[in-house]
């Protein structure tokens, strides 16, 4: 396994090979993982959040590791569903939705598109918003939504609220996890500067410091963490942007979970 697949699928053993089905057991576990966070932020029926990170964990090893590893997505939507009180019939039809999203997504991106993951163009943003985190998204929305009132899971009353939260939280995850995986894991490696690694650090800090006060103080000015935000783009570019996104975003759900 070397490139791409080696870049998502191998890094926990950057020096070994992973044979297939190694490898798609391991994209199940990230996203057995991943989907248990998500589940913090879960809103209807135990499995519909608010917030979605294994959306863009499944998309981005697919954009980096290649379609075939879908069986992955598949596997570890499958289990985390049928563990968190879905029946089984609706368990199976969710991970189906789970998986086309991001087979949907990907195929999107790369013909579509022409998408690099390395998102250093405008082009590759929009047709990451537009095509993955919008379009592709309702494919498990859709899916999703069947699968739980076909499974006597939901009524009839409530489909509209629940496809669009469903919805909602998959676009968040894509847009929020997907990118820090794609461009730390495209862009070379290469030893930084003690001065650059000290200034993302206090950045980093800097953001995690502002988020905590904007969320458990009186201080209701927002806009505070943009300057910050948009430090990170200038000096760090699109790793710099992800990063910082996904550490805010990170932040403000758990304190909305725990306020």
């Amino acid at each position: 396994m070397s490139g791409p697949v080696g870049s998502f699928l191998g890094w926990a053993l950057p020096q070994r090979r992973l044979p297939y089905p190694a490898a798609v057991a391991l994209l199940a576990v990230l996203y057995f993982g991943s989907a248990k966070l998500g589940l913090l932020a879960a809103v209807a029926h135990g499995v519909v959040s608010s917030a979605w990170p294994p959306t863009g964990v499944a998309l981005a090893a697919l954009l980096l590791a290649g379609v075939r590893y879908w069986p992955g997505i598949a596997i570890g939507a499958l289990l985390l569903n049928a563990t968190s009180g879905v029946s089984f019939l609706g368990a199976a039809g969710i991970a189906m939705g789970n998986t086309l999203e991001a087979v949907v997504g990907t195929l999107l991106l790369q013909r579509v598109a022409r998408f690099r993951p390395s998102l250093d163009r405008l082009q590759d943003v929009l047709a990451l918003v537009l095509l993955a985190a919008i379009l592709s998204t309702a494919v498990s929305a859709t899916v999703g939504v069947t699968s739980l009132l076909l499974s006597g899971s939901t009524p009839s009353t409530s489909v509209g609220r629940l496809w669009f939260v469903w919805w909602s939280g998959d676009a968040i995850g894509t847009l929020i996890v997907a990118p820090v995986f794609l461009t730390w894991l495209t862009t070379p490696r290469r030893r930084e500067p003690l001065a650059r690694a000290a200034e993302a650090l206090t950045l980093l800090l800097i953001l995690v410091a502002l988020t905590s006060v904007l969320f458990l103080t009186r201080i209701s000015y927002v806009y505070a963490v943009f300057p910050f935000a948009i430090w990170a783009a200038l000096r760090f570019g699109p790793r710099g942007a992800a990063t910082a996104t996904l550490l805010v975003s990170s932040l403000a759900v758990w304190y909305t979970l725990n306020g």
